[in-house]
């Protein structure tokens, strides 16, 4: 009897214990749960970067890649989950030139399971590592109306590009913008400029790299000013040809400071030699600018155009005794020295036929002497008959003047 009912005490136990256990179960089952969730964007570290460059190669494209991680654990524990705790690593290790799917790895923490990786290879492309030379380009922003940036240097005003060779052959520039608010009025600023490499539709390029972030930039905010354009022409065309028409920009725009294009009235351009022009040819004008004077940006192209036609030509002889000096001061006498003077003049056939030695003169300017004395002066040729050109040889004349006996 006593034997029995130790037996029951026994199993009533054992059944305590597995009923308490069961409980426990049903009450974490329902009180704290199993559960998934998926953790987007997890970045993906690129593992041995630095071997691919040791071998002369880099990444094309973007390196900012992401994957989707799926998880399972108990509530309590996904609740407190962040996606800083999930790390997903690529290994470059070992792979060439060319398109290559790496398999990515993830690490979560413990008490949680790894449920899904979306994706579980990335696609990278990898081509030879390059370095090239660009040039640094900056915009200029806030200029006030009426002004322009002149006086520029950029220091480096290269840098190098470095990348995959894709990458740094789009790569137009380095960019930079300087706001020139708050400039200094007359004087040179100089401001450090944030550079961005950019192709030629003027967006970023990434995954690039470049020998200097910065540029240092001198500028001077100047004023501008527009003046007559002369534009002489040399040169000998040929016995048959005169310049009929000479089509060139009146005026230029420059720029500088006040102070600077204060006492600037007309700019020069180098001269045009004729004799190495095509008829009817455009021909790149080159103006010489005094100091601290540069072409503004509101110029249009400074080109001219030279047309020519036939033309009959006549030769003239002058002596000395036919060269008049002109403006003479009184109380002085002039002696030309001896010589043979050529007048040459060219223009229509018909009117040159017709031109006799009476209707061109000779003359020097002789109102610059104020003492006896030896000069070389200008020979002036005029003709009373519309010509195309009259030219004299030699250009000079030496005249001895003297004071007259009274």
């Amino acid at each position: 009897m006593n034997h029995n009912k130790t037996r029951n005490t026994t199993i009533n136990k054992i059944l305590s214990v597995v009923i308490a256990i069961l409980l426990w179960v049903f009450v974490i089952g329902e009180i704290n749960p199993a559960k998934e969730q998926t953790f987007t964007g997890i970045p993906v570290q690129l593992r041995n970067l630095e071997v691919l460059a040791s071998s002369n190669l880099a990444i094309a494209g973007t390196t900012d890649y992401v994957v989707d991680v799926k998880v399972r654990g108990q509530r309590s524990v996904i609740d407190n989950l962040l996606p800083e705790d999930i790390v997903a690593e690529a290994d470059l290790f070992g792979y060439g030139q060319g398109q290559n799917y790496i398999n990515v790895r993830v690490a979560i923490p413990e008490n949680t399971e790894l449920v899904e990786v979306r994706s579980q290879k990335i696609q990278v492309v990898i081509e030879e590592l390059v370095a090239v030379s660009k040039p640094v380009r900056v915009e200029f922003v806030n200029v006030p109306e009426g002004k322009e940036i002149g006086g520029m240097s950029i220091q480096p005003a290269d840098v190098e590009v470095s990348g995959a060779k894709s990458l740094v052959g789009s790569v137009a520039s380095a960019f930079g913008r300087v706001d020139v608010t708050g400039y200094e009025r007359g004087r040179s600023n100089t401001v450090q400029m944030e550079l961005q490499p950019i192709n030629d539709g003027e967006a970023a390029v990434g995954n690039v790299r470049m020998s200097s972030q910065y540029a240092d930039v001198t500028y001077t905010v100047m004023d501008r000013k527009e003046v007559p354009l002369v534009v002489p022409v040399e040169g000998e065309i040929g016995a048959d040809k005169v310049l009929s028409e000479k089509v060139v920009p009146e005026t230029i725009w420059i720029r500088g400071t006040a102070s600077a294009l204060r006492d600037v009235e007309e700019i020069t351009t180098e001269p045009v030699d004729v004799s190495r022009v095509a008829d009817g040819a455009e021909v790149l004008l080159s103006p010489v600018l005094p100091e601290g004077i540069e072409l503004a940006r509101t110029n249009s192209a400074l080109r001219g155009t030279f047309r020519f036609k036939t033309a009959a030509s006549k030769t003239l002889e002058f002596t000395a005794e036919e060269i008049q000096l002109r403006n003479l001061p009184e109380g002085f006498e002039g002696y030309v020295a001896e010589g043979v003077y050529i007048v040459v003049v060219k223009g229509e056939p018909e009117a040159v036929e017709a031109l006799d030695k009476e209707s061109v003169s000779l003359s020097a300017d002789a109102g610059s002497v104020q003492e006896e004395t030896s000069v070389s002066l200008a020979l002036t040729a005029d003709c009373s008959v519309q010509m195309d050109t009259v030219s004299v040889e030699p250009e000079t004349v030496e005249v001895v003047f003297r004071r007259t006996e009274e």
